[in-house]
């Protein structure tokens, strides 16, 4: 050990060495005839796409939270945001944006702020979980209701996220108020119609620890598939999909983009009409990047255009509410 003094620094020599240390392989050795058959052989059907189209009218949903943990109190705002919005493979004028093209139409929203506290204050950050997923299923429900009231039909739901994910989430914490209505309200649209998740990050591995590799599922397909193939697993009743989306064309430029890996969840069996036909609108819209379709999107985005953040320390200062001590330290 050295003196703790006024100037005393940290020596940072032999960084190099160090970043030698990690192999951070992305699969490049990794023989893609030879993977292919480890796939198949674990029981995994490698498929190819079909031709999808037509008209599908879609309700998405995402919820923004903020969440603060008080000396004497645990609160939270959330804003949920539901889009409703029909595919009919037509361009038409981007109603939010006003001068873009969208292949889709009809676009309506419906948006819920909602603030609370979690009593008692125990576990108070899985609760606080539940209570976004609770929020963001219950204005799902309540929008299908509205929607069912108007005679206005929905072909497809879109979650944000896991269905895998969100079941076993809801499930595990029903020991508390906020994981029962969770669990209830998510069930309750999950059981009534055609849905899907759309993975926006996946760190599963369980493919590939199966059949001997130490990394993603998703890294796993991406080298594996060819564009336009895609491969099933079954989980808890919900087929997971791994689906290589073909790169898109480039509209200044004669080049096309990577392919995407994606993980794309659906909650009933048959699904490979409504899989094509999100692969074939997802090339159609004009983000690249993303493994998440318009009217997903579009709610997130509408999401952060309230500061739920801002709500709560608007709150914490007019009820005067202290803070925890590490929050009150300067240094």
């Amino acid at each position: 050990m050295k003196p703790l003094e006024k100037d005393t620094g940290f020596e940072l020599d032999g960084l190099d060495e160090l970043f030698k240390t990690l192999t951070l392989d992305e699969g490049e050795t990794i023989e893609r005839s030879s993977l292919r058959l480890q796939i198949e052989s674990a029981g995994y059907a490698i498929k190819r796409l079909k031709p999808g189209n037509g008209k599908l009218r879609f309700l998405a949903a995402d919820c923004s939270m903020a969440f603060k943990e008080l000396r004497y109190h645990a609160l939270w705002a959330t804003n949920a945001v539901a889009v409703y919005a029909v595919f009919d493979g037509v361009m038409h004028s981007d109603s939010l944006v006003g001068h873009s093209k969208i292949p889709y139409h009809s676009l309506k929203f419906a948006n819920k702020v909602s603030i609370g506290e979690i009593t008692p204050y125990v576990d108070a950050d899985v609760r606080a979980v539940h209570q976004r997923l609770y929020e963001e299923s219950k204005i799902f429900n309540t929008s299908i209701a509205q929607l069912d009231a108007e005679g206005v039909d929905i072909d497809l739901i879109l979650v944000d996220g896991s269905l895998t994910t969100n079941i076993g989430s809801a499930e595990k914490g029903v020991k508390y108020p906020e994981g029962k209505a969770a669990d209830t309200e998510f069930k309750r649209f999950l059981r009534s119609k055609k849905t899907v998740g759309m993975v926006e990050d996946s760190h599963s591995a369980g493919v590939a620890q199966k059949i001997g590799y130490s990394f993603t599922d998703i890294l796993l397909f991406d080298i594996a598939l060819d564009e336009g193939e895609y491969v099933v697993e079954k989980d808890n009743g919900v087929n997971i999909c791994y689906v290589k989306l073909p790169g898109k064309k480039l509209p200044h430029e004669p080049d096309t983009t990577e392919p995407l890996t994606v993980r794309w969840e659906f909650n009933y069996d048959d699904f490979e009409k409504e899989l094509a036909a999100l692969a074939g609108i997802w090339q159609m819209e004009d983000d690249i990047l993303h493994p998440q379709t318009y009217p997903l999107r579009i709610a997130d985005y509408l999401t952060r255009r309230v500061k739920v953040n801002g709500i709560l320390d608007m709150l914490i200062q007019e009820k005067g509410l202290g803070l925890k001590y590490r929050e009150l330290r300067t240094s």
